[in-house]
């Protein structure tokens, strides 16, 4: 039998005395890369067009912490609510994917 598929998941540090894209180039990893790259919407990041971008629901989730206690938008803690109650039930299913059905429900 064949083994489960799992995403990779990886991390690479790169000191440089620059920020910014000329870093990221002089890294060597995104300027070829043209997977799912998930990231906190820093504008560098959309310059590497060939990539799929994905935004970090960790940054949203402390973005939305800050709107309902410094703001006091009472959606943000609603939002915030939501998004961590569906990534628990993301968690339960296998492979971490919801059923078509599930997911037509949540959009």
């Amino acid at each position: 039998m064949g083994m489960a598929l799992r995403p990779m998941r990886w991390t690479s540090f790169h000191p440089h005395a620059k920020r910014g894209k000329e870093a990221m180039d002089d890294a060597g990893i995104l300027p070829d890369y043209a997977g799912i790259l998930c990231h906190d919407h820093w504008k560098p990041y959309y310059r590497y067009t060939q990539a799929k971008h994905a935004l970090c629901n960790a940054h949203h989730l402390r973005e939305l912490q800050r709107a309902f206690e410094q703001d006091e938008q009472l959606w943000a803690k609603t939002m915030q609510n939501f998004l961590l109650s569906l990534n628990a039930e993301v968690a339960g299913y296998t492979m971490g994917m919801l059923t078509p059905d599930k997911v037509q429900h949540y959009r």
